[in-house]
């Protein structure tokens, strides 16, 4: 498993010093452990509750859109137009 880590604050061993890290990507063979904010499980499923309705809305918007499109086709196939009256034989 690899893991993308943003706005990373990295320590030395003895946690002296400190290095801000803006994007950070770990390959999952060299993950030996790592910590997180207690607080980092409940924002991570807020942020994911909130991404699937955005693309809930997206999906429903695109259907929308969809729907629109087939009466407006519906609507262009139905138009009548004068068509020629047979001419009568005298």
């Amino acid at each position: 498993m690899n893991v993308k880590l943003t706005n990373v604050k990295h320590t030395s061993k003895d946690g002296n010093q400190f290095h801000g890290i803006k994007e950070l990507l770990i390959k999952g063979n060299s993950i030996k452990y790592f910590r997180l904010n207690p607080d980092a499980e409940k924002k991570a499923q807020e942020e994911a509750e909130i991404y699937e309705q955005q693309q809930q809305q997206k999906q429903q918007k695109q259907n929308e859109q969809k729907q629109q499109r087939k009466t407006q086709n519906q609507k262009s196939r139905g138009k009548s137009y004068p068509q020629k009256q047979p001419q009568q034989r005298r």
